[in-house]
């Protein structure tokens, strides 16, 4: 798994950024959060264009707090996303859906 993960970021040059979005959703979708988080991060690091903006890629993050049932890291998230300056359409529906899903699913049920 590394051996491969470092091979393809290596090889990918100036799509390192797009590797990494796509590594981190391949580990979400497994269940590995830590590598999703990493590979997440790592995205932001980079500057270089990618099929996510950052805003995207901290939704994903934010996404992948509240599926591991980090709720107030999560809310967090989506409202800083939310608080900031010109965010798309799409970005803030998707926010939006989230933090209100979270809240009434599991906030005001449980504490983080």
């Amino acid at each position: 798994k590394q051996w491969y993960q470092r091979r393809v970021v290596i090889t990918a040059g100036s799509r390192k950024n797009e590797v990494h979005i796509r590594l981190a959703i391949m580990f979400k979708n497994k269940n590995d959060f830590n590598a999703a988080l990493k590979h997440f991060h790592l995205a932001l690091l980079d500057s270089s264009p990618s099929s996510l903006s950052a805003l995207e890629i901290r939704f994903h993050i934010g996404h992948l707090y509240e599926v591991q049932g980090k709720f107030n890291l999560a809310k967090d998230m989506y409202e800083n996303i939310l608080a900031t300056e010109n965010i798309s359409v799409k970005v803030r529906a998707s926010t939006l859906r989230q933090l209100g899903w979270l809240y009434h699913t599991s906030i005001s049920h449980t504490a983080d």
